[in-house]
């Protein structure tokens, strides 16, 4: 009976950890050590098949500086860019299954997301499927510098002082859907511009924004462009990886 028990008893391997790692915004310089520390000590990388070339060019820069000082075998999943269930939940499975087909092996994995881990991130909901999945998941996070925190040092802009108000949106296609927010909050912060930024353009000078608005594409990638004046800006240069910083006008007083 001990014997029969022995056979029929499945022994399952430990787990594989996994890690989340933000690689900010695409200059390898702002790969924090923990990043690399992590990324150099896992014998599997995902990374997200870039779905558009500029984010594509930012993944490779970074990728490029990891592989050759970590020797890390890399693996792609496809993230469609769809609202349509059909599309996305097989497509989601199988990321989903890849990394579980690692991690049951006993491996530690981490998968890498452009920015910051908890900011639009793919890493979250990909996170979400791996914890339904196997609840006992040992998981560690890795924060990462956000475009928008690199795009105001690159400016030289505080982003919100004292009880200033800061908000981070993503460019809506209807851009008159962010008026309320624009007049609201000192300081609006509008991720992946593209293709909306002449409509955008239009509605800031309408609302005597455009005086207080900085532009900022492809940071740290061939192609890197930053402009506090957007009338001189070409809009067919605009691509996917842009925002746009709106920032009032600050006091200046060291008051409360």
């Amino acid at each position: 009976m001990g014997q029969g028990n022995c056979r029929n008893r499945r022994v399952r391997m430990r787990l594989g950890k996994f890690y989340g790692v933000g690689i900010g915004p695409g200059d390898p310089e702002l790969l924090t050590i923990k990043a690399m520390r992590i990324l150099g000590s896992v014998p599997l990388i995902f990374v997200p098949k870039a779905k558009i070339t500029d984010e594509g060019m930012a993944l490779q820069i970074l990728l490029n500086s990891v592989v050759n000082k970590t020797g890390a075998q890399l693996q792609e999943l496809v993230f469609p860019m769809s609202k349509d269930p059909a599309i996305l939940k097989p497509a989601w499975t199988i990321a989903r299954d890849a990394v579980l087909e690692s991690l049951r092996q006993g491996k530690d994995s981490a998968f890498i997301t452009l920015g910051d881990t908890a900011i639009y991130s793919t890493y979250m909901n990909l996170l979400a499927e791996l914890r339904a999945a196997e609840p006992s998941l040992e998981i560690e996070t890795v924060a990462g510098i956000s475009s928008f925190s690199q795009g105001a040092a690159m400016l030289n802009l505080s982003l919100c002082e004292k009880s200033e108000r800061l908000a981070i949106l993503p460019c809506l296609s209807d851009v008159e859907g962010m008026r309320a927010d624009l007049m609201r909050f000192d300081t609006v912060v509008l991720m992946k511009v593209g293709r909306r930024f002449t409509d955008l353009r239009e509605m800031l000078r309408g609302m005597d924004l455009l005086p207080y608005s900085h532009l900022l594409l492809k940071m740290g990638s061939p192609g890197e462009l930053i402009s506090s004046n957007l009338d001189e800006v070409d809009p067919e240069k605009v691509s996917y990886m842009s925002l746009v910083i709106v920032r009032k006008a600050i006091s200046g007083s060291y008051g409360e």
